[in-house]
């Protein structure tokens, strides 16, 4: 029966995975019961926010906060990976607070400043680089996407699976 249960958990999982953010979202959000007012409160955000929460695609990787989506993701009772329908192994996993480690190793091996990976990747990154935790936590998921590709690490990787401070990396700081 084990091996049964866990088929059907899988195939649980891969509809989810298929289904659109907004969806997701919605399909979560009403496995709990609450309310999209209700969910709105939750996060600080207007009504009005959070409907778009459950209608477009991108806005929880472009207007909610990382803090905003892993509250999000527990208030719905889900990790942020599975929300995002993304994966990561433990071991690829980058710590928020080593980001500027990476940062820094590929400056060097790029021979480029700061401000011209900033460029290029689109953000002032001085600000993140001095305090990860504290910045990265009010950051849109759009930043980490763009950080990682530029630095040639799949973005999933530095995303936290929730806010607990006993899970892994950036997961755990905000």
């Amino acid at each position: 029966m084990d091996k049964f249960a866990d088929w059907l958990a899988r195939g649980r999982r891969c509809l989810l995975g298929a289904m659109s953010t907004a969806r997701r979202i919605r399909e979560f959000r009403s496995r709990t019961g609450k309310s999209e007012t209700e969910m709105a409160q939750l996060l600080g955000i207007n009504i009005h926010w959070y409907y778009d929460l459950e209608m477009h695609d991108d806005e929880l990787t472009s207007t909610l906060s990382l803090a905003q989506a892993l509250e999000l993701a527990a208030q719905l009772g889900v990790s942020l990976h599975d929300l995002l329908a993304v994966s990561v192994r433990p071991e690829n996993a980058v710590m928020l607070q080593d980001l500027p480690k990476y940062v820094e190793r590929h400056l060097v091996i790029d021979g480029i400043t700061v401000d011209e990976f900033s460029d290029r990747i689109g953000w002032d990154l001085a600000p993140f680089l001095g305090e990860p935790v504290e910045v990265g936590s009010g950051l849109p998921i759009m930043f980490f996407q763009d950080l990682a590709d530029g630095l040639g690490i799949p973005w999933p990787d530095v995303l936290p699976h929730s806010a607990s401070r006993d899970s892994h990396g950036p997961r755990n700081e905000t």
